[in-house]
């Protein structure tokens, strides 16, 4: 392999880490700040699912959306990454840095699946409740046994 070749392969190597590097501090932001706006939505121990507020539901979309494309975006950096090492000289320090790549990307991932599913939880256990209310004691039961089916599935993801 030429020196030239060489040289741009580790330039096209140092870019692609360079934005994942940039992705990943802004997946960290961004993980963090929906963390916040969850806790938001469940600190009153309730969620109003009559009438949500328009700003807040567009804004835990939006974030949603913005968090499901960086990753995505994170995971086609990571592919590229996989094949600029597989076409250099194998080396040690490369092989880490992109497990380590790869490991950072897993990781937000199943915070972002595991934050996802408890306010999903969280918003679906607040409308049994809210509804059952309303319901006589037969009905009552079959709402507990749904929440508690659904507990069990939230539990098992």
């Amino acid at each position: 392999m030429t020196d030239q070749n060489l040289e741009l392969q580790e330039s096209g190597w140092e870019e692609l880490r360079r934005e994942a590097r940039k992705i990943e501090g802004d997946l960290d932001v961004k993980l963090n700040s929906y963390a916040k706006l969850g806790a938001r939505f469940t600190q009153g121990g309730y969620v109003d699912t009559g009438s949500p507020s328009v700003g807040s539901s567009r804004s835990w979309k939006s974030m949603e959306m913005e968090i499901q494309s960086l990753l995505e975006k994170l995971l086609d950096i990571n592919d590229s990454m996989s094949r600029c090492a597989a076409s250099a000289t194998p080396a040690t320090s490369v092989t880490q840095k992109l497990a380590r790549h790869r490991d950072i990307l897993h990781e937000f991932t199943q915070v972002y699946n595991l934050w996802l599913t408890s306010f999903m939880f969280f918003v679906l256990h607040s409308i049994v409740a809210k509804r059952s209310m309303n319901l006589n004691e037969s009905s009552r039961n079959s709402l507990c046994s749904a929440e508690y089916y659904l507990s069990r599935l939230v539990n098992d993801i």
